[in-house]
């Protein structure tokens, strides 16, 4: 029974990692061996790759990419994802049975299980590579990075999918693979006592700071083995002055049988214990260069290891500053879109309140003759726009009434006039008249244009009243 806190030594992985155009053509490169690989690379073992479907170009993706963003105004950004790689690996176990396959075989369940997963994912299978010149055997897979229905599928692949792959990939590859596994959960290993460190692949500060220990327990390994050889030595050493010691005395007392006997006793265990050193010997001098060879070796491992994460890191740390300058650009392209709308709807409002269109209606909604174009300002201009709204109705509210004004002067105004045409008008009271009349004109006769009145000369100053006594006619 396996530890449910390690990897799966059974199982079979699929992990999916996004490119953009760039990344694609070096990993494109890489996958079909176009040019200088890495010295991991075994070159005596490259027929026993195979270029299943061959994968397009970068371009290709980019340019399908772009078609299939349906309703997108904007151009892709250039660190866009345009390949969504798969890769598929073994554990341990499961290794050796997928290298014990034919190679049509092992290609016909690298082909199966990339179909099963990308079918899963409703993403097309563009490419296939399978690998058999590195550690282990592998294959890469190649889908465009957005889906035909213009879906990206880095949104399409959350953690519950991605954790379902590993079952569609285990059932895939089980008619070559009868005994194949998925790998053990995160959770279930976290459950199971691993450590969360065990659970992730170590960065490249992690293997910096690891390496030296690691370094330092194979060497200790390599030491401890010296110790226990000197040891093994001095009891070779120790044994062999006593076989010669006992040589000598069977030699010396060759004629005591009794003496001869025991002596020979003491000869045959004191050879048997040096025989049984130099075994040890022999088999701790090559267990010594066993470990060296493997410290050697790991040492190599890591530090290819260390370059290759600091490499992906750098990587990542370029595509993440480019995505922040991207999103820099956007917020100055929308800030200055924002500012043109604002601008033309400034321009719009301007036009009404000069036409004088702004009103509002009788359950108090203000209107306008152009609303829209004045609406794309909004929420920038909208207090601006209501306080236009709010003053135009006040200005309209007071024009009412001054016209209102206006128009009861005008009936009193065409009143009197009939009144002092009339022949029997007496003297005293016109004059009275006409003193009211330039009282009324000095108070809104700037404003008011007034009917001209016959016989008023305005460009008189008002006459003193009369006094009543001094007035003649009827009544005075």
């Amino acid at each position: 029974m396996t530890d449910a806190s390690k990897g799966n030594p059974r199982a079979i992985s699929v992990r999916v990692e996004h490119y953009d155009r760039d990344k694609a053509m070096r990993q494109r490169r890489h996958d079909m061996r176009d040019g200088p690989q890495p010295g991991y690379i075994q070159a005596a073992l490259t027929s026993e790759n195979s270029l299943i479907i061959e994968p397009p170009s970068a371009a290709y993706f980019a340019s399908l990419c772009q078609r299939r963003r349906t309703g997108k105004k904007r151009a892709m950004r250039s660190n866009a994802a345009v390949l969504t790689g798969s890769i598929i690996t073994f554990g341990s176990e499961a290794q050796a049975w997928v290298g014990d396959l034919s190679k049509i075989d092992r290609d016909a369940m690298f082909r199966a299980v990339a179909e099963a997963v990308t079918q899963h994912l409703g993403a097309d299978l563009s490419g296939l590579i399978s690998h058999g010149d590195e550690s282990a055997p592998h294959a890469h897979g190649y889908s465009p990075a957005i889906r035909s229905d213009g879906m990206p599928l880095s949104k399409v692949i959350t953690r519950a999918i991605a954790s379902e792959l590993q079952d569609v990939a285990a059932v895939a590859a089980r008619p070559w693979l009868p005994l194949i596994e998925r790998g053990n959960r995160k959770r279930d290993r976290l459950e199971a006592g691993a450590s969360y460190a065990d659970t992730v692949h170590r960065t490249v500060r992690e293997l910096h700071r690891d390496l030296p220990a690691d370094l330092a327990l194979k060497r200790s390994e390599v030491e401890a083995e010296k110790l226990r050889l000197d040891e093994v030595r001095s009891t070779l050493e120790k044994n062999k002055r006593l076989a010669e010691k006992a040589q000598a005395d069977l030699m010396r007392y060759q004629d005591d049988a009794t003496k001869t006997e025991k002596i020979a006793k003491r000869l045959s265990s004191y050879q048997a214990r040096a025989e049984k050193a130099q075994a040890e010997i022999e088999a701790a001098e090559e267990k010594a260069a066993h470990l060296l060879q493997s410290a050697q070796a790991t040492a190599e491992k890591l530090t290819l290891r260390a370059k290759a994460e600091a490499k992906k890191i750098e990587e990542d740390a370029g595509k993440e500053a480019m995505e922040t300058l991207a999103d820099a650009k956007d917020h100055a392209e929308r800030i200055s879109e924002k500012a043109a709308a604002v601008m033309s709807a400034t321009m719009a409002l301007a036009e009404e309140i000069a036409a004088g269109t702004l009103s509002v209606t009788p359950e108090g909604k203000p209107q306008a003759r152009n609303l829209p174009a004045i609406q794309q300002g909004f929420p920038d201009l909208q207090p601006a726009f209501m306080a236009s709204v709010k003053a135009a109705e006040r200005i309209r509210r007071k024009e009412a009434k001054v016209q209102s004004l206006i128009d009861r002067l005008s009936g009193t105004w065409e009143v009197l006039t009939r009144l002092f045409k009339k022949a029997d008008m007496p003297l005293a009271l016109q004059v009275e008249g006409e003193d009211a009349l330039r009282l009324v004109e000095k108070d809104v006769g700037k404003r008011v244009p007034l009917p001209e009145l016959p016989g008023l000369n305005r460009s008189h100053p008002p006459k003193k009243s009369i006094e009543p006594s001094k007035r003649s006619g009827p009544g005075f």
